[in-house]
């Protein structure tokens, strides 16, 4: 069960990482800053999303899923460096 868990919590690291990354997100960000300059109504919603949402929950998924990503690139260098050993190896073993 816990697999689950965990399996998900990785997926939504990784989709919260590439969504917050992109141009759209700062498109959208940009957007929602500038609703008070439209409506004053708009301004306590816009301050505690951005102060209570983004920064408590955002930004931690955001570290979550660069962890991630860290974790597979490490992953994939040490793959990377077996690989290059082997082929080393079968070099060698033709002189």
């Amino acid at each position: 069960m816990f697999d689950h868990f965990h399996k998900f919590n990785d997926w939504m690291a990784r989709h919260t990482v590439a969504a917050m990354s992109s141009m759209f997100c700062v498109y959208a960000f940009m957007i929602w800053s500038l609703l008070p300059s439209l409506d004053a109504k708009w301004e306590q919603l816009v301050f505690y999303v951005s102060g209570g949402v983004i920064q408590l929950v955002a930004l931690p998924l955001i570290m979550v899923g660069q962890k991630l990503e860290g974790r597979d690139n490490d992953r994939r260098s040490k793959q990377d460096h077996e690989m290059l050993k082997r082929i080393l190896k079968h070099v060698e073993g033709e002189k």
